[in-house]
């Protein structure tokens, strides 16, 4: 059983406990998370909520971050939309993760893998956590050393003249 309005509710209770609309204000990434998969919602359908009724929140890094609508926000990168950024590996193959991540714009560092994976990770539901965290669960060693290798390499300078 989902409820969205519980959370909802404790969201908009904490930010205007903390200044808002007045103040920008920041949530802790994880409490929330944990709110909403112990409530049975994604946390991005109480995010869409609540811009339905003008409280904008976004995730950047270990916070949700809610902008005061009476400041002006500073520019962000603009948004890539799927279809505009639609590949089909060679052989017409199922892209792996590793690839998708490489191609994420903005994924220069750690904590911007971070904020990515946990963006990712607070749009699934329960269900689909859950079988995530099976699949992990499943994995040998010798396929968590190969996705720490990816990543690893995913991170290294490029070597050749600069």
């Amino acid at each position: 059983m989902t409820d969205t309005h519980t959370v909802e509710t404790n969201i908009k209770y904490s930010i205007e406990k903390n200044g808002y609309p007045e103040k920008t204000v920041k949530l802790p990434f994880k409490p929330v998370y944990q709110s909403c998969k112990d409530h049975g919602t994604a946390l991005q359908t109480v995010l869409a909520n609540l811009k339905n009724e003008q409280i904008t929140g976004h995730i950047e890094g270990d916070y949700i971050v809610f902008p005061s609508p009476h400041h002006k926000e500073v520019a962000k990168d603009p948004e890539v939309e799927p279809s505009t950024n639609a590949y089909t590996p060679p052989g017409g193959g199922a892209e792996s993760w590793l690839d998708m991540l490489k191609r994420m714009p903005g994924l220069n560092n750690l904590s911007n893998l971070e904020g990515e994976m946990q963006k990712a990770m607070s749009q699934l539901t329960p269900e689909q956590l859950r079988e995530v965290q099976e699949r992990v669960k499943n994995m040998t060693p010798e396929e968590k050393q190969a996705i720490m290798k990816s990543l690893g390499d995913l991170f290294k300078p490029k070597s050749g003249p600069r």
